[in-house]
């Protein structure tokens, strides 16, 4: 489940929501964030499998705190998209913590580049993630993403202070409780 979408099975559709997301799409990156039971996921992956564009889902849990698991199973789910013949991921380890940035940018580079064209990454229930490496992970991906590639993140939260300049570049759309809400 942690790297499989949701299913949907009668999912209230929301083409407003829908018309919101298509138009936030021309940035690097999409937050959709409300409480427990908004409909963020429901939401998510109903549009993802609509579009007909390849998806890489990841399902966030308090274990992708570490690095170590984070990467071992995001690399697992890039793989899934890309093929058995994409060379593989680099591997975390610790002597990487010295160099969290420098690791973040030279795997998500490998992984880009995999990935087909266009296609979507949907990391799900970020709040689990709040206040770790991947507040920067996720900085990094929004610059680094290529054309083509849209990021996806729901939350219980807004997006960190961190992302600041993204959201008020427009890198990132934001779909909030306000949205969300019938």
């Amino acid at each position: 489940a942690k790297i499989s979408p949701p299913r949907s099975y009668n999912i209230l559709q929301r083409p407003r929501l829908v018309k919101l997301l298509d138009g936030m799409s021309k940035g690097a990156g999409t937050w959709i964030a409300g409480p427990p039971g908004a409909g963020k996921t429901s939401l998510l992956g109903n549009y993802l499998e609509s579009s007909k564009k390849p998806a890489l889902w990841y399902q966030l849990d308090a274990g992708d705190r570490d690095p170590s698991s984070f990467f071992s199973y995001f690399g697992e789910a890039a793989r899934s998209l890309c093929g058995r013949e994409a060379p593989p991921f680099p591997q975390f380890v610790a002597e990487h913590l010295r160099d969290l940035p420098g690791f973040c940018a030279h795997y998500l580079r490998q992984v880009f580049d995999c990935l087909p064209k266009p296609c979507a990454i949907a990391l799900d229930d970020y709040h689990w993630a709040e206040g770790t490496f991947l507040e920067q992970l996720l900085k990094m991906a929004l610059k680094e993403a290529p054309p083509g590639i849209s990021l996806y993140v729901t939350s219980r939260t807004l997006p960190p202070s961190v992302l600041a300049r993204e959201r008020a570049n427009r890198a990132l759309g934001l779909l909030d409780w306000d949205n969300l809400k019938f």
